[in-house]
């Protein structure tokens, strides 16, 4: 039985709520294209090309407030539990707040065409087709794209694995001198981006790079190795720029929790004969697993979002093999001049940190 108003229904809810936006979505078709009759003849015979841009850029909004305003209406009806109200609100008012703001970038980037001396004839707009054609290639170029991803997760992976619990763990066995060291090792950390990013440029210089030296003087290779131009050794030094950059964050988040471990229960572990694999498994990393997914929830977002040492050291090349995310929405907007379509990645982008984001407080309850 499901409560709809007030009164029981002898179907589940999941039932009626598929019966209803089925029939809601029908409905605001048939209202959406007569809204679409009107506008055009309302615009057809005006001669202002702001207007027409202003007025006809609101087709497709109207279709989508349409169907939103189906899920209040089907989300006041039904009784849910606490929890799927909560999330059902949180998922239509963040629908509602991208479709105002879809909106506004398409008035934005028709004013844009039109001032810019780039005007195209207005076109009748293809209404949800178009807006869903537009999203799966939007989708498709994040897709064919997702190989930049390992750009930023595969530092995040490195830099706690091999970077940061390392050197916590090392820094935090000895006591002397530990706070110049610290501070040395900071310095990555807090140097700029662009700093960072020009100076693996000279490291990775064909002609007068030191890694090339190096390997050189070893026997390692033969001849310079231009390590920028290929597109998988491209991403390789730039996941080294990257584990360089952050590993001092995960460090120092990790030997701070490194200091909250009791010695009374380290001396306890020695005394019944564990050796260091079994103090760290059951004494050493339960203390410091908050630390951990702090670690990993600041290196996977500020990792997402990084966008300056892809662009300051390839710009995105060759071959796109560095155009993560960040990079891939600039270019939208400021190359292509596709704000619709930036604003649309940067939603995606944000679906994929606001995920990351839920997992973490999942994960930090259940602790």
């Amino acid at each position: 039985m499901t409560q709809v108003f007030g009164y029981s229904l002898p179907v589940p809810w999941w039932l009626f709520l598929s019966l209803f936006l089925g029939g809601w979505v029908g409905l605001s078709l048939l209202v959406s294209r007569g809204f679409k009759r009107l506008i055009h003849r309302w615009t057809e015979n005006r001669k202002n090309h702001l207007d027409q841009i202003f007025i006809r850029s609101l087709h497709t909004p109207f279709f989508i407030l349409l169907l939103l305003l189906g899920g209040w209406i089907a989300l006041g009806a039904v009784e849910l539990t606490p929890k799927m109200a909560r999330f059902a609100q949180v998922g239509i008012s963040l629908a509602t707040a991208f479709v105002l703001i879809f909106a506004g970038v398409k008035i934005y980037h028709g004013l844009l065409t039109e001032y810019g001396q780039r005007y195209e004839p207005i076109k009748p707009s293809l209404g949800i087709l178009a807006l869903l054609g537009k999203g799966l290639i939007i989708l498709v170029g994040l897709l064919v794209t997702l190989d930049s991803l390992s750009i930023s997760i595969t530092p995040l992976l490195t830099t706690l694995g091999i970077g940061g619990l390392a050197v916590a763990l090392a820094l935090n066995s000895i006591i002397r001198f530990r706070g110049p060291f610290t501070g040395i090792l900071l310095i990555p950390w807090i140097s700029s981006f662009v700093v960072v990013g020009i100076l693996f440029i000279w490291i990775y210089d064909p002609q007068m790079g030191v890694l090339n030296d190096i390997l050189l003087r070893l026997g390692v290779i033969e001849k310079p190795v231009a390590w920028l131009a290929s597109p998988r050794l491209a991403q390789i030094s730039l996941i080294a720029a990257n584990t360089w950059k952050f590993f001092p964050l995960v460090m120092i988040t990790l030997l701070a929790g490194l200091q909250d471990v009791s010695p009374e229960l380290l001396e306890a572990t020695r005394v019944d004969g564990a050796n260091w694999l079994g103090t760290f498994r059951m004494v050493i990393f339960p203390t410091i697993l908050p630390s951990i997914s702090t670690g990993v929830l600041l290196s996977t977002i500020w990792a997402y979002n990084s966008f300056t040492l892809p662009i300051v050291m390839t710009g995105g090349g060759p071959l796109r093999a560095t155009e993560i995310f960040g990079l891939h929405i600039f270019k939208l907007a400021f190359d292509a001049f596709d704000f619709g379509a930036a604003a649309a990645a940067s939603l995606v982008l944000f679906l994929q940190i606001l995920a990351v984001i839920v997992l973490y407080l999942k994960f930090a309850e259940r602790e």
